[in-house]
This record gives structure tokens, sequence and C-alpha cells, in this order.
């Protein structure tokens, strides 16, 4: 038996050799559109569709093994599946929408303009987890001097997201010290301290949402640890969220001490979706509160 079975053995295994080696699988990017709702009505079409199209461009040219999708091919998806592009802007929504289009990956980000300037944060987000896989914030006046601001940060921030090289371990930070993910953060007494920026912040934060006067008043009262919190500027929010410090964030709007320039009685408020900024804005209303010392 073992002879009458040997010649189509052989056969097989010939034609095993011979045949074309498997496709790998299609490995698919997205870059979903732009949040612009704060930059004051600067930021137009043209100059959203070309911070997406700079974006595509560049994953296409950086990242080998992965099919950038089109701005035609993301629209169309998006409206087959009943979504209406200029009103998915928000990060949860974004996250769905990239599931249902079945992206492993996917660009998104927010745009401000503020004191004459552009300040764009983009990321990259894993589909399946939701996790951000690496954040830049880009300023310019303009968007052409954003595209080049971006441009000059694209090798690192694909290498931080572990897309490119042998490697996504996190590089020496300018002071000789390490980024804040190769750091164990202490966590102590209900403090989280960013080794950064040196700031110490309230890990927990109070279940109702205050007033801004309420919520200044709250941060001074904060007998925590020892005491001596405030309110957090605009810019030391900003730090925060951007930095995944605190991933677990409650989803929703935080006020800073930082007032209005032009509003009377508004100070300017930062949003978090799981754990980074995903807007900023005027508030005069209640928002939730997270104190620093």
């Amino acid at each position: 038996m073992a002879r009458r079975w040997a010649p189509v053995v052989t056969l097989l295994l010939a034609a095993s050799l011979l045949a074309p080696p498997a496709e790998a699988t299609e490995k698919l990017l997205a870059v979903l559109p732009l949040d612009v709702r704060h930059t004051a009505g600067r930021m137009t079409k043209d100059d959203e569709a070309s911070l997406e199209e700079m974006l595509r461009d560049l994953a296409s040219n950086s990242l080998p093994g992965w099919t950038v999708m089109t701005g035609a091919t993301t629209v169309q998806l998006l409206e087959d599946n009943g979504i209406d592009p200029t009103k998915c802007s928000d990060s949860s929504c974004q996250l769905q929408t990239a599931r249902q289009i079945e992206a492993d990956k996917f660009f998104t980000g927010t745009a401000q303009y503020v004191d004459g300037e552009y300040t764009v944060s983009i990321r990259i987000i894993d589909t399946k987890t939701g996790r951000i896989l690496s954040a830049a914030r880009v300023l310019g006046k303009n968007t052409l001097a954003v595209e080049a601001a971006f441009q000059k940060q694209a090798p690192e921030f694909f290498a931080r997201a572990g897309l490119v090289g042998a490697s996504a371990a996190p590089a020496p930070a300018p002071d000789g010290g390490t980024t804040l993910t190769a750091v164990a953060v202490a966590a102590a007494g209900g403090t989280v301290k960013d080794p950064r920026t040196g700031l110490t912040w309230q890990r927990q934060v109070p279940g109702p949402s205050y007033g801004w006067e309420d919520a200044k008043a709250y941060c001074a009262g904060l007998s925590l640890a020892g005491g001596g919190w405030r309110l957090p500027t605009i810019d030391e929010l900003k730090g925060l969220a951007d930095s995944h410090l605190l991933p677990n964030s409650p989803v929703d709007w935080f006020w800073s001490s930082s007032r209005h320039l032009y509003f009377t009685g508004s100070w300017l408020e930062v949003g978090f979706h799981g754990g980074y900024q995903h807007g900023w804005g005027v508030g005069s209303g209640a928002n939730r509160v997270r104190c620093v010392r």
C-alpha cells in the first residue's frame, strides 16, 4: 500500500511547493473626518480636506503593508452605512464608524483656533480595542503650516504607533528622563503625579457637575493628601488629556481656571473621551472638575 500511494504523495508535495504563497491579510487604515467645530469657522471644508489628504499621503508613503482608504472611498462607505460624515466628528461615533467600515486602525483628530493660531491634535486609534496608539499636537498660523509641522513629526508618530520599525519602545525624553509610558506613575492616597511636568492630579473626580465658581471653591477646599489644590489652567488640562496619564477619565467636559478673553463670565473647558482630548471650548454652565497642585 505504501508503494501504491507514494506517487500521489510525491505529486501533492510538488504541488504544494509550486503553489503561490497565500496573500497576507490586508490591513486597512482610514482617515476619518477631523473635528473642526472649535475653529471659530476659520477652517474651511477645503482646509479640512487638505489636512485629511495629507494624512492619507503620509500613511501611504510611510506604512508598507497597509492599504489607506481614499477620501472618496471613505465617504462612500460612510454613506453606504447610513452615516453622515459631517455629523460624526466625536470620538465615540468615529470608533463605531471605524468598526462598521472594518478599518483596522484609523486617524482622528481635533482642531482649535485660538489667538490667531491653529492647534491640531492628531491620533491613530486601534479599532478593535479603542486604544490610542500614537498622538501628536501641532501648531500653525494656517493649515499649510500645520501640515508642514506634522510632516516633521510623522516618522516618530508612526513609530510610536508600532506601525513602522522593529520596536515601538518609548524614546528617551529630551531632558534625559523617560516618556510617560515608560514610567511607573506614582499613585498614592488618591493622587497621581505626572513625572514630566511635576504636577500632581486628583485621581478620582467627584460625581456631580459644578458651576465654575463652585468648581473653584471645591478645589480650594479639597483636603486630599494635605490640600493645596486648585483648578488647572487650560494648558495644564489639555496636557493631561494628551498625556494619557488617566486613561479611565470620565467621558465629559472639565473646567479650567482660564478665562475667555472676549466673553465675560466664561471660562475655557476641555472635553475628555477615554482619557484623551476630543475638543475644548467656552463654558458657562456646569462641568466636571479635576483638581491639580
